[in-house]
């Protein structure tokens, strides 16, 4: 599933903010995810107070899905605190978590004491998982903060990640990008 995402249109947004406004946003995401984790995790969860992420997730991985849940295998990029591999976990068979930052994959590793989860540092763009490996790959506000801290690269960036995501999906995977 290879895509070319080089060529849309420019995001007009992108060209009223300065890179200085882009630095101050890059500094600030550092300092949440480097050492306010878990101030960070309370933040969030007061995002979802009506409890529909969860089944809209369920919702579509269901409908697609050619075989029981409890049987799949998921790849959470940009897992952060671990809020979407908490959800899923009673649901799905495995469930690998990934983020960028130690900082966080810690305290997702503190706040998720299942079996069925396992955290790991790493960038989208070098999942360590074999080739074909999953079922389903979501993925929660992480890409966005790719286009909002590099508008000179995010094209070519998330290309890359959308082909990492590919090569780890198995034939009929789904990938679930959950973005505000």
């Amino acid at each position: 599933m290879k895509r070319d995402i080089s060529n849309q249109t420019d995001n007009p947004c992108l060209k009223r903010t300065s890179i200085r406004e882009f630095s101050l946003v890059q500094s600030h995401y550092s300092s949440i995810y480097c050492s306010r984790g878990l101030e960070y995790e309370e933040l969030i969860s007061y995002e979802d107070y009506a409890g529909n992420l969860l089944r809209t997730l369920l919702q579509l991985v269901g409908e697609q899905s050619d075989g029981p849940l409890k049987r799949k295998v998921a790849a959470d990029l940009g897992c952060g605190t671990g809020r979407l591999s908490r959800l899923l976990s009673s649901h799905l068979g495995f469930i690998f978590g990934f983020d960028a930052e130690p900082h966080m994959v810690a305290i997702a590793q503190k706040l998720t004491p299942v079996p069925n989860v396992c955290y790991a540092v790493s960038e989208h763009a070098r999942i360590p998982l074999a080739s074909q490996s999953t079922d389903l790959v979501v993925e929660g506000w992480a890409f966005l903060h790719t286009v909002s801290s590099r508008p000179d690269t995010w094209r070519s960036i998330l290309a890359k990640y959308l082909d990492e995501v590919s090569r780890v999906l198995r034939p009929g995977g789904m990938i679930v990008l959950v973005e505000t």
